[in-house]
């Protein structure tokens, strides 16, 4: 009984430690008359980089979603790069914002390129194989 219990919490950190996040990030200690960033992706990023003007402020994080906080009035080059073995291409791309301290959230969009032939393969292996494995035996 204690042992399942055990497996079963192995089971949940697992789990919960490998899910995509929506990262906070601070840029500066000082909050006052600053701006937040947002970069929302479509699809869940792996290994995500994020640099703001060439200073690295997230490295090889599973991301949904970034937000850069505190950022003071100015112009920012920013980029995002992150790699997927299920995506056809990696994603890199360099955004110009221009932060002038009046708005409180600013959010940028970003799309991911499409997905492989090799994500497509293995999910349909995941379905297919199961069935035929059940009704091999069924037979």
């Amino acid at each position: 009984m204690k042992i399942e219990r055990v497996l079963i919490l192995l089971f949940i950190a697992f789990f919960s430690s490998s899910c995509a996040k929506n990262l906070l990030v601070n840029y500066q200690a000082e909050t006052g008359n600053t701006t937040s960033l947002v970069l929302r992706f479509n699809k869940v990023l792996h290994h995500t980089k994020v640099s703001v003007n060439e200073k690295l402020l997230v490295d090889g994080k599973l991301t949904r979603s970034v937000t850069l906080r505190n950022l003071p009035a100015g112009s920012y080059n920013i980029k995002c790069s992150a790699y997927s073995g299920w995506q056809k291409d990696d994603v890199c791309t360099t955004l110009k914002a221009e932060i002038n301290g009046a708005e409180k959230t600013v959010v940028k969009s970003i799309d991911m390129p499409v997905k492989n032939g090799w994500y497509w393969l293995g999910l349909t292996s995941l379905i297919v194989w199961p069935m035929v494995l059940v009704a091999g035996f069924t037979l």
